[in-house]
Parts: structure tokens; C-alpha cells; sequence
């Protein structure tokens, strides 16, 4: 039986997301949920919330995406809804914002550097690639990752 969890936002509200009193209950909540999935035995793809950290025992795949900041921006003014109107300056902004977020949860919880090249298998970097032509190169590797172990 599949599960899908799904969690997909805009960048309206970010700014109000990681109000500091609800992020430890949510750090601990999020830990639950990916020791819960593991536990099933399912194969799953898990994309952040350090997932690599928090599910090392059980010898995940571990990817790290990224990108330039001028890609990251222009990929999301692409995928935008019209309602947001956000300009290019507030969504580096955002990403600046979101990007610092990330790098503070992964100290708190694995005390690592977020994209540390040590944490992960395999680091892509998408600056000049169209995502879509990307995914079956990245569906090989992990073929041969998971076939190797």
C-alpha cells in the first residue's frame, strides 16, 4: 500500500512558518512521522527534513540538490502563481530566508553543516539542467545504489 505525504507551499506566509515556540514540537513531531515510515519497511521518498540524519540506520540513499541562486529564482518566477506578484529581489529574499532556516534546523538536529559533501551519496547540482531531464539519470544511480547494497 502506498502513502503519499505530501507537503507543498508558496512562498506566501513563509515568513510566519518557523514561529520559534512551535519548532522543537515540530522537529520532534517530523522525527516521529520518518521513524514511523521506516519502521514499515516501504520504499519512500523522503525529500529534506533531514532525513538523511534521522534515518541513518537504516542506510538510506542520501541526494543533495542545489542549485545558483539566479537559477533558483528563475525557477521559481517560472513555477510562480500569477497571484503572488513577487519580484525577483523578494524571492532571492525568501530563498535567502528559507536557505537559513534549513542551515539552522540541521545544526540543532544532526549538529552537521547543511550540504555538508560528507552527508550525502550523491550531490546535483541543477544550475544548468532542466529537472526533468535530470530524473532518469538520477533513477539509474539509485538502481545501481540500491542493487549494490
Amino acid at each position: 500500500q502506498t502513502v503519499p505525504i505530501t507537503y507543498r507551499h508558496s512562498f506566501v506566509g513563509v515568513g510566519s512558518m518557523h514561529a520559534p515556540q512551535h519548532h522543537t514540537e515540530l522537529l520532534a513531531e517530523q522525527t516521529a512521522v520518518l521513524e514511523s515510515i521506516a519502521k514499515n519497511g516501504k520504499d519512500c521518498i523522503i525529500v529534506g527534513r533531514n532525513a538523511d540524519f534521522i534515518l541513518r540506520k537504516y542506510n538510506p540513499l542520501n541526494l543533495f540538490v542545489c542549485a545558483d541562486i539566479d537559477s533558483r529564482v528563475n525557477r521559481c518566477i517560472e513555477r510562480a502563481e500569477s497571484s503572488e506578484q513577487l519580484t525577483a529581489k523578494k524571492i532571492k529574499q525568501k530563498i535567502k530566508f528559507i536557505d537559513k532556516n534549513r542551515a539552522k534546523t540541521r545544526a540543532i538536529i544532526s549538529g552537521t553543516k547543511w550540504g555538508d559533501r560528507n552527508c550525502y551519496n550523491l550531490i546535483i547540482n541543477t544550475t544548468d539542467w532542466e529537472i526533468k531531464s535530470l530524473a532518469p539519470i538520477i533513477a539509474d544511480f539509485a538502481t545501481g545504489w540500491f542493487k549494490k547494497s
